[in-house]
């Protein structure tokens, strides 16, 4: 953590609001971003962050500066996220979401949020057969169920379970093969 946020972080434990301002300023479009990947909805995002905010500013006091700030908002976010995926979700989406979060979560330990990271994820996901990836983002950038893309598309619902459980194995698979500094 830099110098600069430890001060940010004292002053904001004391109640200082533009303490509070900054921190906002600085993390409000990444956290923004990653609440958008996860949820793919922008007010639902934006709300998140706000939520993510609120909690920071109510739980001030109980902030260790010596732990990486960063970290623990993106743990808020990610379980704030996490929440809304099991309220929102079918029970199969969910707990494919799940089985994913974990491989990522093994893989990484921490800093989900890191650049390479997500620009690695990209890459990979990018390099999936055209058929795969484009069912693939169908689910999880539209958020269209196994049915609806199976009508879109004009093949089996079978076709669309075999062709995501494929690209999630490749993503699994890609991402053992990352090696994390």
């Amino acid at each position: 953590m830099l110098l600069h946020e430890k001060l940010l972080i004292r002053e904001l434990q004391r109640g200082n609001a533009k303490a509070f301002e900054l921190l906002y300023k600085q993390y409000h479009a990444r956290l923004f971003n990653f609440s958008l990947k996860i949820i793919r909805n922008k007010q639902d995002a934006e709300g998140m962050v706000q939520e993510v905010f609120i909690a920071v500013w109510e739980n001030r006091e109980k902030l260790d500066e010596s732990k990486s700030f960063s970290g623990f908002i993106f743990s808020i976010a990610k379980n704030k996220a996490l929440n809304r995926i099991k309220q929102n979700l079918s029970r199969k989406v969910y707990l494919e979401y799940m089985q994913m979060e974990n491989q990522i979560q093994n893989d990484t330990v921490s800093d989900i949020e890191s650049r390479e990271l997500m620009d690695y994820l990209l890459k990979t996901i990018q390099e999936l057969p055209d058929k795969t990836k484009q069912i693939f983002l169908l689910s999880r950038n539209e958020g269209l169920t196994y049915k609806q893309i199976a009508s879109r598309l004009d093949v089996t619902e079978n076709v669309v379970d075999h062709e995501i459980r494929k690209a999630l194995k490749y993503i699994r698979d890609k991402l053992g093969n990352f090696h994390f500094i």
